[in-house]
């Protein structure tokens, strides 16, 4: 794991640690979360990575992610897998109705 990486993962932790501290904006918790999945899915390139996060940081406040997805992906920052097979279905449920999910998405 690269330097940036593990930057990123400290960042990430070290936010949720403050949130029990102190009040973390909900900006801050997005950024923290965006942060952890960006290293995760994109090579550690400072260009990729800072396009990765602008863009999950729009995605997020868009969907306005709820709390349990934050949450996920605070407690998981350290594990991609997790954040990839369990947040995934947190933050981003099946929509009902969506073709893909033929039973409607429960």
């Amino acid at each position: 794991m690269g330097v940036r990486n593990r930057l990123l993962i400290g960042v990430a932790i070290g936010l949720a640690a403050l949130s029990s501290a102190c009040e973390v904006t909900r900006e801050e918790r997005v950024a923290a979360a965006c942060s952890s999945i960006c290293a995760c899915r994109v090579a550690p390139l400072p260009a990729l990575q800072d396009r990765c996060v602008a863009d999950c940081n729009n995605q997020l406040d868009a969907t306005n992610a709820t709390d349990a997805c934050l949450d996920c992906v605070s407690a998981n920052s350290d594990r991609c897998s997790t954040l990839e097979n369990v947040c995934a279905q947190i933050c981003d449920p099946p929509t009902p109705g969506d073709p893909q999910f033929p039973d409607g998405g429960i």
